[in-house]
């Protein structure tokens, strides 16, 4: 079995266009305009009634015991190395991890997902990927032409019926991307193979 491996040498460069840029500039914003959204929403959602909680201690007066009857309580509900807890405190320590995963989750999301897109805008460039085409199929039924690539992460490109007829197996062709968000440019939901 052939395993892909990218070259360690840098790929040529070639400047982005304006239709290009515009296109990489409503995927980051669109995306960023969604992340913020979810995300504010979430940490408001997990925050908005700390604010409105009373610093009072959470005490209990009294508690049904197995018998029936009442006891009076001794100290607070909830305490940690002796210290009763408030009920704002009781909050922050239960949200407080929640809030923390979700800080690194986005923060990793938007840096993975989203901020490479940004990086790609301001370098200006794009990569010029050079694949073989190592299988074409047609499609009858829906009459659809793709083109299978040496990469397990590009197996199947749709590709114009001009395109296609022109090309044979082993062929290369140059895939334009970019360069830290491996985003394909398109045109017309086909891949732009000039």
């Amino acid at each position: 079995m052939f395993l892909y491996k990218q070259s360690k040498e840098e790929l040529p460069l070639v400047p982005l266009n304006e239709a290009e840029k515009h296109h990489l500039e409503t995927i980051y914003f669109t995306r960023l305009r969604t992340f913020c959204l979810v995300y504010l929403v979430m940490f408001a959602w997990l925050t908005w009634d700390a604010f409105f909680l009373s610093d009072r201690k959470m005490y209990q007066t009294a508690y049904r015991t197995k018998y029936g009857n009442y006891a009076k309580r001794n100290g607070g509900d909830y305490e940690i190395f002796g210290h009763d807890l408030t009920v704002k405190e009781t909050y922050w320590l239960v949200r407080a991890p929640i809030i923390l995963l979700l800080s690194i989750s986005g923060s990793v999301l938007f840096y993975k997902r989203i901020y490479k897109y940004r990086k790609d805008l301001k370098l200006g460039h794009k990569e010029k990927v050079a694949y073989t085409i190592i299988r074409k199929s047609h499609f009858h039924m829906t009459n659809q032409y793709y083109f299978s690539f040496d990469n397990p992460d590009y197996m199947h490109y749709e590709v114009d019926a001009d395109l296609f007829f022109s090309m044979n197996e082993g062929d290369s062709v140059f895939i334009y991307r970019g360069k830290y968000s491996k985003h394909v440019f398109e045109k017309d939901a086909r891949f732009t193979l000039m």
